[in-house]
Parts: structure tokens; sequence; C-alpha cells
């Protein structure tokens, strides 16, 4: 095995506290020897965004997954502190296992609930962490068997509705009284490689912030008007898009082979550059083509 691929498969690890309010400082409790002070300052600003905790609302096993800049995706995995159960959820400090990625490796993993199951956390080491390496191997490819199961399972209707609304661009906020991680997982087997690789959620935030994609929050915590957020009502009545409706098909249907293509396609931000590149070289060369045949005239 080269250097390289090791070194793409490394990871850098941490385990934190973070008290009820969001402005005070978190607490290190565990590091890998090579983690990078820029990284914990990346996750200092991530635990700021989750907000301040509310009253009777856990984040016992809530993930999150976000981008530090562009080539590295940080995944959290949260639990109570169990060294403060004495107190009332809202003043109880919460615990963060952290893990860094490069982006490289994100983007062939995919799949941040699939990354805890096959690698899960140990939050029994003392104050220092090994740094994780990824196993030589990929995740399992998801397959129309899979998909039948997940749409049948998790609510159609509302599922499908926040697959196109995020395929487009969307925010989706969903109100849950507790992390709703298979809720979000769903959501996540069915999007495209490439808007997932690019999409960040949480499954239990107190507040809403752009640092994410597709987060739940406590009830009462809801979109305000003029907000780019849509919540669960405009989810369910989202305009059925191309993506959507193929999906659909071809899940329902078990074509294998459309399913396969619709989960490679590009993302809409890509189709876009592309589009744009176009346009860019069609303009330039009609711009030359003119000088071309006049300095021939000439």
């Amino acid at each position: 095995m080269s250097e390289s691929l090791l070194e793409l498969r490394r990871m850098q690890a941490a385990i934190v506290e973070r008290p009820a309010r969001r402005l005070e400082s978190m607490k290190l409790l565990a590091r890998c020897d090579d983690l990078r002070d820029s990284q914990l300052a990346d996750l200092e600003r991530c635990l700021e965004q989750l907000g301040d905790r509310v009253p009777d609302v856990t984040v016992e096993g809530a993930v999150f997954v976000t981008h530090c800049g562009k080539s590295e995706v940080m995944l959290g995995l949260l639990r109570e502190s169990p060294y403060a159960s004495e107190y009332p959820l809202e003043h109880r400090p919460f615990q963060v296992h952290v893990r860094f990625f490069s982006r490289k490796l994100y983007e062939m993993l995919g799949d941040p609930f699939a990354i805890w199951h096959r690698l899960p956390a140990d939050w029994n080491v003392g104050n220092r962490l090994p740094s994780p390496i990824w196993p030589n191997e990929g995740l399992p490819p998801r397959t129309v068997a899979k998909l039948q199961t997940v749409l049948k399972t998790g609510g159609s209707q509302l599922l499908l509705g926040a697959t196109q609304a995020v395929v487009d661009g969307a925010r989706i906020a969903l109100s849950r009284p507790q992390p709703a991680n298979e809720l979000l997982e769903h959501l996540w087997q069915l999007l495209p490689h490439a808007t997932r690789d690019r999409r960040r959620l949480c499954t239990m935030s107190f507040a809403l912030h752009d640092g994410f994609d597709a987060v739940i929050v406590p009830p009462g915590v809801a979109p305000q008007p003029g907000d780019r957020w849509l919540d669960e009502e405009q989810v369910l009545d989202y305009p059925e898009g191309r993506y959507e409706k193929s999906l659909q098909i071809a899940v329902e249907s078990g074509d294998a082979w459309d399913l396969e293509a619709l989960l490679n396609r590009r993302s809409t931000e890509t189709a876009i550059r592309y589009a744009l590149i176009l346009l860019f070289v069609m303009a330039m060369v009609l711009s030359v083509v003119p000088l071309v045949l006049k300095s021939r005239k000439s």
C-alpha cells in the first residue's frame, strides 16, 4: 500500500464536552497526536451553531456532518455527559466524538451513518486517541431492495419531497422531540452520490444555522418568515421533480440500471458549472472566429 493511499485513509479524532450554553468554551477530553489546532477551532464553531440546550430534548446518538473548507469533512457523534446526569437536560453538558476526513475519502464513502456503524466511537480511551484509519474497502453499494425498504418504512411522501428539495439546493428543517437518525439516514440513502457529498446534516440541533442543509430541531424551533428553510409541511407539498419521480419509478419497478444511473448523476451545481464553462467557451469562439476571418481577408 502506498504512503499516499494510507494518508488518504487516515483520520484525526477528538472527544470534547460542550456546555449547555453555546457561547461557553468547550472542554477537550481526548485527542489524537496529529489533530491540528485549526481543526479544534472548526469544531468549536460548529458546536456553537447547535445553539443553547432546551428542556426535555436529548442529544444522545445524534450525528452531524459538515465541511471544513474545500479539503476536509467533519463527522460528529453526540452523547449526554455521563458525569452530569443529576442536571436537567437544559443545563447538562454533552460530549462529542468527532473525526476529520479528507474530502476525497468522504466522497468515496458518502454515508455518515454507515461510517459510524463501520467504525464505532470508543469513548473510553483516556486522554489519548489513536488516529483512526479507514479499512482498505468501501461501503456496500445501494441496491434496489435496500431503497425499496427505505421507501416502505420511512414515509415515502416525506422522503421523496425532502430528496427533491435537497437535490434542488433547498434547506430542510424537520421537527422531532429527539434525534431522528433514521429519518435523515433514509434521506441520505435516496440522494445522488454527488449531492450527498456536498450536503451537510445534523440529526438534532437546538437552532437553525446555515452550516447545515438538513436538520432535525426540537418542537418550537421553526423557520421564520423569509428564512430559506423548508419545514415539514412545505417539504410534503414540495413540487414533484424529475429526480424524485425517476427515482420512485426505478425503485418500485426494480430497475437496477436506471437506479445506478440516477445515483451517479451529476449534482445541480456541477451541471450549472459545466454549462457556464460551455457558454464561456462558445462566447470565446464566437468572438475569435470573426477576427480570424478578418485577418485572412486582409
